[in-house]
């Protein structure tokens, strides 16, 4: 006895992956050329140039790399040995530190209120929720204060691991450690550089702080610039204390 069976449905995804032409897809084998056209097409480095600065980028076939573990699957060398590499469980390594475009280090948290309600500068407290998430300030002296809004964060931390996730829709970046401008009242006197800053009375702003007694745990940063009178955005060096 013979019955019909759905073979036909399948039969014009044979030569797929996932609905995509197998030829769509990056070989392993073809990893490190495409690398290389990358660094001439995007950075202008040339395979002579990156050959007279003596750098080769090796990959290790995916035949070769182990499911678990930390072997290498890229990796960056140079006369003196690797100068940078890439693990198999995502981990990134570079013997001469990393230069980024961004003056601080910020960590992606959740806001209270949808991201477009704050801006670059604000000062921002932990909410007293106890949710992992963060407001405006809007009192002198306190100790939930968190840090500031990133104005351009050169390394950014989060607890997701997918960029893309929807989480991070509803998150902004919270300048932690480093320099970041500041929205800063001389509600309290003017502003000198290296005054010790806390929050203020007006939402989102900081001032100078010259009560010792309440300063414990409410300090935001060091001003890096002068401000004389009235509002304004300066460079604070973010240093939470």
């Amino acid at each position: 006895m013979l019955v019909s069976v759905p073979y036909a449905l399948k039969s014009l995804d044979t030569e797929k992956l996932g609905g995509v032409d197998a030829k769509n897809y990056l070989q392993s084998t073809d990893l490190a050329q495409r690398i290389n056209d990358i660094l001439e097409s995007q950075y202008g480095l040339t395979k002579d140039q990156l050959k007279s600065a003596r750098l080769s980028a090796k990959v290790r076939p995916a035949s070769e790399a182990p499911v678990t573990g930390a072997t290498p699957v890229m990796m960056v060398t140079s006369d003196s040995g690797n100068v940078f590499r890439i693990n198999t469980d995502g981990q990134v390594f570079s013997s001469g530190g990393y230069f980024v475009g961004g003056a601080d280090f910020a960590e992606s948290v959740e806001t209270v209120s949808p991201p477009d309600a704050y801006d670059q500068g604000d000062v921002m407290v932990i909410d007293p929720s106890g949710n992992r998430m963060i407001d405006l300030s809007d009192q002198p002296y306190s100790t939930r204060v968190a840090g500031i809004v990133s104005t351009k964060p050169g390394l950014l931390g989060s607890k997701y691991n997918d960029p893309t996730d929807p989480h991070l829709d509803k998150e902004i970046p919270l300048a932690v450690v480093g320099i970041a401008p500041c929205k800063v009242s001389t509600e309290n006197g003017p502003i000198a550089v290296g005054d010790l800053l806390v929050t203020s009375s007006t939402v989102g702003f900081a001032m100078k702080g010259t009560d010792r007694s309440k300063m414990l745990g409410a300090v935001l940063g060091k001003a890096m610039q002068p401000l004389k009178s009235g509002k304004g955005v300066i460079q604070v060096l973010v240093t939470l204390q």
